[in-house]
């Protein structure tokens, strides 16, 4: 258990809730790097120790402790979240870890290949925002390569090595790299398909809020074309609905309650508005705005828009139930022309302009509770089926007098069949 702590205390090595997530996966990666090189020194001076006797130079032993104390200090760098000054450490301990292997064994043993692939190494590390520091480090490595392979001793400065070991770790060396290229080449591979997803995953993420503030066809008409959107619409249906007495009840309830309660009626509310159809505007405090006919023309917008005020009724009556309060809802419609577009640049709202907008709050505001109050051009789209009772002619604020009714329920079949019968009757 306290290995594996201290395991992950070294793979998370730099990094903290503050570290940017982008960030995460290049800092894991030179952590695990650094824990590997420092392991192979370790084992590298272990093996040294053991042969002294074979003429085993000074030097090599040299470069193998300077090469531990920079990683050792790559560890604390990184801690302190000095990112570049850490890479810098981990490049010169590379550096001097291959030298000192290619001093020893000599240039056949092919040790020295090994400063290629750290160059790689060098681009799993660099942070995002430090991209500038890949350049000159793969100019350095390079420089330190054409250096062991054209200025050091050919030959290894180990006593008692023969030909066919020097043949053998050439072949291992070889193997090691291609599967180190490999390795990192999979990394790579494996980074760029978890970017790739994670950018599907905020991409699709962005689609849904997009959709949660735009009607869907509005929404690809802002991707495809950022301009303006604006359309007239000569025939919908508005609803206004807003939940009686929920200021008093606020000043009753906490916070979290409070928005529970009017969370819990708006769902209602959503799930209604989705399953007749209409497109929901927009929500002020406790009022809810929804329209049909809007993106798209609907030539039932008024049996829509009536069949969804009769169900915010049902809804209001189902959060009563659950939660055993009182509330009641007060609604308005009102059918005709609007103008619909989107306003705002940092934050999009999709809004309806005209006087049917302004009308149909105004049914709203002089309802009843548990009322629907709709107009007469309303009254008449919807015909005989729905039951509708004239409510009579009322002051309606900038309006003047208008005559409105009540929509009280949907018109069974039969009395639909009975209603058409008379009037066949009555006009023989």
């Amino acid at each position: 258990m306290a290995s594996a702590d201290l395991w992950q205390r070294l793979l998370n090595n730099g990094f903290n809730l503050s570290t940017p997530e982008e960030d995460i996966p290049f800092i894991r990666t030179a952590n695990v790097l650094a824990l590997a090189i420092l392991s192979f020194n370790l084992l590298l001076i272990s093996a040294a120790l053991f042969l002294l006797n074979h003429g085993v130079p000074i030097v090599f032993f040299v470069l193998e402790i300077i090469a531990f104390a920079l990683i050792l200090c790559f560890f604390f760098l990184y801690f302190r979240q000095h990112f570049i000054a850490g890479g810098l450490l981990f490049a010169i301990a590379a550096g001097l870890l291959i030298t000192g292997l290619r001093y020893l064994f000599g240039a056949d043993a092919e040790f020295q290949n090994y400063m290629l692939v750290h160059s790689v190494a060098i681009m799993l590390i660099a942070l995002p925002r430090d991209r500038w520091i890949i350049g000159p480090l793969l100019l350095f490595f390079l420089a330190w390569y054409l250096l062991l392979h054209l200025m050091m001793p050919i030959n290894p400065t180990l006593g008692g090595l023969d030909a066919q070991l020097i043949e053998a770790l050439s072949s291992i060396n070889l193997i090691a790299e291609f599967a180190m290229f490999a390795a990192f080449a999979g990394i790579y591979r494996r980074s760029g398909i978890t970017m790739q997803k994670e950018i599907v995953k905020q991409r699709n993420r962005a689609e849904e809020l997009l959709l949660n503030i735009l009607p869907k066809e509005i929404a690809d008409r802002l991707k495809s074309s950022p301009s303006r959107i604006s359309d007239a619409f000569s025939n919908v249906t508005v609803v206004f609905a807003d939940i009686v007495g929920f200021t008093q009840l606020a000043s009753r309830l906490d916070s979290q309650a409070l928005v529970g309660m009017l969370d819990e009626v708006f769902v209602e509310f959503d799930s209604a508005c989705k399953s007749h159809g209409l497109e929901k505007i927009k929500t002020i405090g406790d009022a809810y705005m929804a329209v049909a006919g809007i993106p798209k023309s609907l030539p039932d917008h008024a049996d829509r828009g009536a069949r969804f005020a009769l169900d915010l009724a049902v809804a209001i009556a189902r959060v009563n139930k659950r939660r055993n309060s009182n509330l009641d809802v007060r609604i308005g419609v009102h059918s005709g022309p609007v103008v619909a577009g989107v306003i705002g640049q940092s934050k999009f709202a999709y809004d309806l302009w005209g006087d049917t907008v302004n009308i149909a709050s105004r049914m709203e505001s002089h309802s009843e509770p548990g009322r629907i109050q709709i107009t007469s051009e309303t009254a008449l789209l919807l015909g005989d089926r729905f039951l509708i009772e004239r409510r009579g002619e009322i002051i309606v604020k900038g309006k003047g007098s208008m005559v409105t009714y009540w929509l009280l329920g949907v018109q069974s079949i039969s009395s639909q069949t009975e209603h058409k019968r008379m009037s066949t009757s009555t006009s023989c």
